[in-house]
C-alpha cells in the first residue's frame, strides 16, 4: 500500500451501529476504533445481548472500512490510469 493511501486512511473514518442505534462505533479506515456510544437505555441490560451488540457494530464498522479502502484504492489506481480495464 502507498504511503500516499496509508496517510489517507488515517484521516478518513466510519461510522456503524447495532440493534437500530443503540450502540454506535466510529472507526478509522486503519482499523482504530476511536469511539464507542452505548444509548443510555442498555444500562441494566443482560450482558450478553450488550456485548452481542457491541461486538455486531464493530463488525459492520471494519466492513464499511473494508469497502471504503476498496473505494478508495480503486478511485486511486484510476487516478494514475491503473485502472482494472489496463490489466484485462
Amino acid at each position: 500500500m502507498s504511503m500516499e493511501l496509508q496517510a489517507k486512511l488515517e484521516d478518513l473514518v466510519v461510522n456503524a451501529d447495532s440493534g437500530d442505534g443503540l450502540v454506535h462505533v466510529t472507526m478509522s479506515c486503519a482499523g482504530k476504533v476511536l469511539k464507542l456510544d452505548l444509548n443510555s437505555s442498555v444500562a441494566g441490560w443482560d450482558r450478553e445481548i450488550v456485548e452481542s451488540l457491541i461486538l455486531t457494530a464493530i463488525n459492520n464498522a471494519v466492513q464499511a472500512k473494508e469497502e471504503l479502502i476498496r473505494t478508495e484504492t480503486q478511485r486511486m489506481l484510476k487516478e494514475r490510469g491503473l485502472d482494472n480495464d489496463n490489466f484485462e
